[in-house]
Parts: C-alpha cells; sequence; structure tokens
C-alpha cells in the first residue's frame, strides 16, 4: 500500500504484507520507478530493503507525474519469493502550487520612474520568468489596458515606468511557472503605487527701466518654470505698490510655453515715484499644483523716479551775464552736479565785473 502522492517535493513510502506462506520471514525491497519508466523497465530511482511488516524509508519527489512502486517478498526457508506489479501501486505527483510576495517602489510627484519586484515561495526549486504588468490610475480593478508590461527572469526586478498622471498606479505580477510548479499572480490591490500633483516653483525677473512718474513706460514681469510637470495654461501677473497691499490695475496673464516660461507686459504711466512689486500666480493643472510668489521676491522691484524740475540762476552787470540751468532732485547726484557747475557759473560773472571795474579805473589814471 503506497503513501499519497501531491505536489511534487512530497515524500512518498510505501508498505507490504505477505499472505498466503508458511509463516514468513525475512526482508521485502522496495523499489520505485520514476514517471518516465511507467512499465517499471529502467534503474529505479529509489530502493529500500527493509524487515518484513516495516514501510520502505521515505522518497522526496522531484518531478511531475506518475511514480510505480514494486515491491519483491525475499523469501525464506519456506516460502518463496513474490512481486507486486508494475501498475499495482501508482503514486501521482503534482505541480507545486506557488504564491508571489511582491514589492512595488514608492511613488512621488508626476513624473516619478516606478518598478516593481516579485518573488515566488511554496513552490518547488522554481525558476522561469516573471511577467509584470501595470495599469494606469483609471483602472482601478485592471480592468484597462496595460500601460506597461515587462517579463524579467526570476529574481531580477521589472524595468522602471515613468509616469505620466496623478493618481493611483497598480502593478499585478505573474510567475510563468515551470515543470514543476503552476503560475501564481498577484492581486490587482496588492501592488498600488500613488502619484501625486507635482510641486513645482517659478523664477520671475521683472522689466522696467527708467520709469517716471507721470511719463508713459513699459513694463513686464517673466516666468520660468523649475520641477513642474509639463505644466500647461497661463500666469497671471500682476503689479502691485510696495508691500503689495494695493494693485496699480496692471494685470494680464502669460500662456506657459513648452519650454515653461511665461510672460507679460504692458504700457504704464505711474502716478507717483516709488518701488513698485510684481506677483505671479498659477493655478495649476491637471499634473501640477498652484501657487504664487511672494511681494518681496528678488528681481520683482519696479523703480520709478521722480521727473526732473528746471529752474535759472544767474548773474549780470554791465552786459556780462552768467546763468547755469538747475535741474534739483534731492538725493539725486545730477542736481549736486549742476549746483556746482552754477556756482562756477556765478564766480567766472562776478570776476568779469571786477575785471571791467579795474580796466575803467585804469584808463580814467591814464588820461
Amino acid at each position: 500500500t503506497p503513501s499519497g502522492g501531491g505536489p511534487v517535493g512530497t515524500a512518498i513510502h510505501d508498505t507490504a504484507s505477505v499472505t498466503g506462506g508458511s509463516s514468513p520471514t525475512g526482508t521485502v525491497t522496495f523499489n520505485l520507478y520514476a514517471p518516465s519508466e511507467a512499465a517499471c523497465q529502467g534503474t529505479p530511482v529509489f530502493s529500500s530493503t527493509v524487515a518484513l511488516g516495516s514501510p520502505s524509508a521515505d522518497y522526496t519527489t522531484l518531478v511531475v507525474g506518475t511514480y510505480h512502486w514494486k515491491a519483491t517478498y525475499n523469501g525464506d526457508t519456506n516460502n518463496a519469493s513474490v512481486t507486486s506489479g508494475c501498475s499495482d501501486e501508482p503514486v501521482t505527483t503534482t505541480q507545486a502550487k506557488p504564491s508571489i510576495p511582491t514589492t512595488p517602489s514608492g511613488g512621488g510627484p508626476v513624473g516619478t520612474a516606478i518598478h516593481d519586484t516579485a518573488s515566488v515561495t511554496g513552490g518547488y526549486s522554481p525558476t522561469g520568468t516573471v511577467t509584470f504588468n501595470l495599469y494606469g490610475p483609471g483602472g482601478t480593478a485592471c480592468e484597462g489596458g496595460v500601460i506597461f508590461t515587462d517579463s524579467e527572469a526570476l529574481g531580477v526586478a521589472s524595468g522602471t515606468y515613468t509616469t505620466a498622471a496623478v493618481g493611483t498606479y497598480r502593478w499585478t505580477a505573474t510567475y510563468n511557472g515551470d515543470a514543476n510548479n503552476l503560475t501564481a499572480t498577484s492581486g490587482c490591490q496588492d501592488e498600488q503605487v500613488t502619484t501625486t500633483k507635482a510641486e513645482g516653483t517659478i523664477a520671475t525677473v521683472a522689466a522696467g527701466a527708467n520709469l517716471v512718474s507721470g511719463t508713459a513706460g513699459l513694463v513686464g514681469d517673466s516666468a520660468s518654470f523649475s520641477g513642474a510637470f509639463h505644466p500647461t495654461g497661463n500666469v497671471v501677473f500682476t503689479l502691485y505698490n510696495s508691500d503689495c497691499s494695493l494693485s496699480t490695475g496692471i494685470t494680464g496673464s502669460g500662456a506657459i510655453s513648452s519650454a515653461g516660461t511665461a510672460s507679460f507686459s504692458s504700457a504704464w504711466t505711474p502716478a507717483a515715484a516709488g518701488t513698485y512689486r510684481w506677483k505671479a500666480t498659477y493655478a495649476g493643472d491637471a499634473n501640477n499644483a498652484a501657487f504664487a510668489t511672494g511681494c518681496q521676491d528678488a528681481n520683482e522691484q519696479v523703480t520709478v523716479s521722480n521727473p526732473p524740475a528746471s529752474g535759472t540762476l544767474g548773474a549780470s552787470t554791465g552786459g556780462v551775464q552768467a546763468a547755469a540751468t538747475l535741474q534739483p532732485n534731492t538725493g539725486n547726484s545730477d542736481f549736486a552736479r549742476n549746483l556746482f557747475l552754477a556756482m562756477v557759473m556765478v564766480v567766472i560773472g562776478v570776476a568779469a565785473l571786477a575785471g571791467q571795474a579795474l580796466f575803467a579805473s585804469k584808463r580814467k589814471e591814464e588820461q
């Protein structure tokens, strides 16, 4: 009576009894033939001789199929030997049923590259390949189309996939089996990887030089994205007073280019001198979070000066005149220069008057 079969790797044995003899004694030899020896003609893969009434030693099966035991009573003084038939004791082994634990890489902002790894446990010396399938955020039950697939040798991680949308991706891994092992597939919900919106930033640079209050000029701002994932839409630019508590009314949007830049410019007649500041706002899109620049960000200020004022300083006597045009502007180096020139001209005028008086006095003495 052989023991039962099972998945390959199961240990099996045989037992035998002798009937009809005359008080039989002695030993029994058990021979086991592999599935490839269905007629028990070749060399047995295992042999065990034991005392009559004892079971054979165990044999651990190595392949899938039907093994055959043959038991031979070796006889004694009063009993002849006897052997069971080849087909009397079949034992069938089946493919092992492994499981496939998996570990996906972590998620992150959209654009993160992800991969999957798998191992096979519970099988019988598994060999072969694993196929990794990835489903996009739309396939919550893995019912949609596979967006990425890769087959690798058992123990090798999948290739990488660069995520292209925000949401939850799902991996499945299938061990493709071998002669001794069935296939095994992980569940759709076993391997979720979540991507989030990219948290991009922008660098902004204001434009507008030599602006004078009361005079029309051109102002503008530009933005360059970094850390974003193919941003789309527009950036809104607004020009404020120095502490961003009041808008100047100069505002507009610039479309984001494929290079990740946007800009806006406008004519503007500032009402007063001072420092003005730009702020840039992005509302975000499906793959990118919204954000706004700060009031005091670098390179975002626009300076407006007072207009130059004109006046005349002069001296004249006897047809000699010295004059200079003054353009006062407190704190401006041009005013200091103009004042110095005016003083020089006054000195020259006074010197000329003195020279005329001396010349007249000498002529009078000569007469």
